[in-house]
């Protein structure tokens, strides 16, 4: 089996947004009108692993250029190839693409707050995957999206160390400030935890 990761043509969106509603609920993902805008204004890359020439995942990441941190927007693979370490492989292909980055976050549900067993079993397999990568964990921030509590996660991309919690927060702020409309910033919500 060969596998590739491509930059995603703006054409393919549609197809791609089909499995995003299939792979996240609804309050997780923009718009696609919202997402193809983001493309076309570079704020927002979209890329295919590609195995055997047909699609097995897809990433989405918002980066504003090099020496800025990145946000991995959405990241799935299909259902029916999880557990075969393409997730692991095209990963590390979306960190060595962003080798240039400052950092790469993402977001994670956080497990304690879910409805129930098999959702919190979910989320606990998630941030191990992410931890197992090397992204690390950023427990001072305390992080909600449009009403979705999240746990931020960095990979520092060569870095020594993570930033402390208000570059974090400056630097999330500046992130949605280019995906979001300023009537909808208010729905980014985070400030440093007195833990």
């Amino acid at each position: 089996m060969t596998q590739q990761m491509r930059r995603m043509r703006r054409e393919e969106l549609p197809g791609i947004y089909r499995l995003v509603k299939e792979d996240f609920p609804p309050a997780e993902y923009p718009p696609r009108v919202a997402m193809e805008r983001h493309m076309r204004r570079k704020a927002v890359r979209g890329y295919v692993l590609e195995q055997d020439g047909a699609p097995a995942a897809y990433a989405f990441v918002a980066h504003s250029g090099a020496g800025q941190p990145a946000l991995l927007v959405l990241y799935a693979v299909s259902q029916r190839l999880r557990g075969q370490g393409l997730g692991s492989a095209f990963l590390r292909a979306l960190l060595d693409e962003y080798a240039a980055a400052s950092r790469l976050y993402i977001e994670v549900e956080r497990p304690e707050l879910a409805a129930d067993a098999d959702e919190q079993a979910l989320r606990r397999r998630r941030v191990s995957f992410y931890q197992r990568l090397d992204f690390m964990p950023l427990p001072g921030v305390d992080y909600t999206i449009f009403g979705v509590p999240m746990r931020l996660y960095a990979h520092p991309l060569g870095q020594a160390a993570l930033p402390d919690n208000d570059t974090v927060m400056r630097e999330m702020r500046s992130i949605y400030a280019a995906l979001l409309p300023a009537a909808f910033r208010h729905n980014l919500v985070m400030f440093a935890s007195r833990d």
